[in-house]
């Protein structure tokens, strides 16, 4: 029997080893899953707990292996974040951040409107001049 990472060991039935199930991994030899860490995604047979192709990428979060986007009027400030308090910030005035938002310099306020720098607002184009 060949040990692989990414596949926990099972003594039941015909089948010896069964993949790890999304937002957990394993690594060679282990006999159980273990739940993904924090800033990371862990898709189905992920074989590292910190593999760095599976960062929580801008623009987001990821707590438990499942990803969050950052809200609305905020924008990511840095990958492998873990809440919103250390992977969002908020949207500066003359810009509109909608969810997800990697790079707020892409979304200037179009002509003839304005977006504050109120969250909740941002990506309301405002009232015309």
């Amino acid at each position: 029997l060949t040990r692989a990472s990414g596949w926990k060991l099972t003594t039941s039935g015909d089948v010896p080893i069964e993949p790890c199930p999304e937002r957990t991994y394993s690594n060679y030899g282990d006999g159980a899953c273990t739940a993904c860490p924090d800033g990371f995604l862990c898709p189905e047979m992920t074989s590292e707990k910190a593999l760095w192709a599976n960062s929580c990428p801008l623009g987001s979060y990821c707590q438990g292996g499942e990803q969050t986007l950052c809200g609305i009027g905020t924008y990511g400030i840095m990958e492998r974040a873990v809440d919103a308090g250390n992977g969002c910030a908020p949207c500066p005035a003359g810009y509109y951040c909608e969810e997800g938002t990697e790079n707020y310099e892409l979304y200037p306020c179009p002509r003839g409107h304005y977006c504050s720098s109120d969250p909740g607002g941002s990506i309301d184009t405002g009232a015309p001049m």
